[in-house]
């Protein structure tokens, strides 16, 4: 009887250590489908902050450009104003020798 008792005892045993060995490896398993989910997850969100920074870089870039277009207008349109006042200013000094020439012409 002792030997039975052994004998269910060690079966037991058995069947149990298979039983961990068969959990073991089922969470094995897992885990390694997790991994492979998450990993999967990095690689997808690095390439969404690869193509968000890569827009950001554009953005910037044009924010450059349009403000050297702009820093160039800016800078026509002031010669461009200073060459105009420059004209009026000649025509003001020739229209106030006309004026002298006709007082003069008057008075004489």
């Amino acid at each position: 009887e002792r030997k039975a008792l052994q004998d269910k005892n060690a079966q037991l045993a058995r069947a149990h250590s298979e039983e961990l060995q068969a959990l073991n490896q089922a969470h094995k398993r897992q885990l390694e489908g997790i991994k492979q989910q998450h990993s999967k997850a990095q690689m997808a969100l690095n390439d969404r902050r690869d193509a968000e920074q890569k827009v950001v870089y554009e953005l910037e870039q044009q924010v450059i450009e349009l403000t050297e277009q702009n820093n160039a207008l800016a800078e026509e349109k002031a010669a461009q104003s200073a060459k105009h006042t420059a004209e009026i200013e000649a025509r003001d000094e020739q229209i106030a020798a006309l004026n002298k020439r006709v007082e003069a012409a008057e008075g004489a």
